[in-house]
């Protein structure tokens, strides 16, 4: 759609979306590091793996701020809000319902609490009372066991 209706960004759109491959060969590259590393826990395969982490970590932090700086603002003046929230309807279906706290809380962690109030605001009482007595902890728990992994 950003494309088609915005033709003199249509290079920075591709730009941004070739970046997917990237972020997917780095995927790629970690599951077969992984798997060898379980075969044989040495040295040389953590360092690879660990090699590995970080530059998911740098094409993924690349990708996440063009998206942010050049492809949010166009989508803001593009797309009309039925589009925008089929959108986010596409990106939720993609998550397990058994992993979404998990993920709920990985993207409310690092936001300040005007931020997290403005993601919270919209979700129905329910939903947010259940963040907060369950999905919440939940997370808190699954984070401190992570860190020390």
């Amino acid at each position: 759609m950003l494309t088609e209706r915005a033709p003199d960004e249509a290079e920075m759109v591709r730009e941004v979306a070739d970046q997917h491959a990237a972020v997917d060969s780095s995927i790629g590259q970690i599951r077969e590091l992984l798997a060898a590393w379980r075969e044989s826990p040495d040295a040389a395969a953590q360092g690879a793996l660990a090699d590995s982490f970080e530059n998911l970590t740098e094409v993924v932090s690349a990708h996440l701020d063009d998206e942010e700086r050049l492809v949010v603002p166009l989508v803001a003046v593009t797309l009309k809000q039925d589009e925008w929230n089929a959108l986010g309807e596409h990106a939720r279906a993609s998550i397990p319902q058994e992993q979404i706290f998990l993920v709920f809380g990985m993207l409310l962690e690092p936001v300040d609490d005007d931020e997290r109030a403005f993601v919270l605001a919209p979700l129905p009482p329910p939903v947010r009372e259940l963040w907060k007595m369950m999905g919440e902890p939940g997370w808190r728990q699954y984070a401190v066991q992570l860190r020390a992994a």
